[in-house]
């Protein structure tokens, strides 16, 4: 999931590069959305630490 976030990420650089504004707005918004999916998902996880 992670590599996912990176590479939507760089193609939103890639975006920002030839100037089309929508679509830079849109790979931002879904790498943000998976980002915050990603963190939501490791916040909720339980650790089932034995000591």
């Amino acid at each position: 999931m992670d590599t996912i976030i990176f590479v939507l990420i760089f193609f939103t650089l890639l975006a920002m590069l030839t100037g089309r504004r929508w679509l830079v707005l849109t790979l931002f918004f879904v790498s943000l959305t998976a980002t915050m999916l990603l963190f939501n998902y490791h916040v909720t996880s339980r650790l089932d630490l034995n000591f």
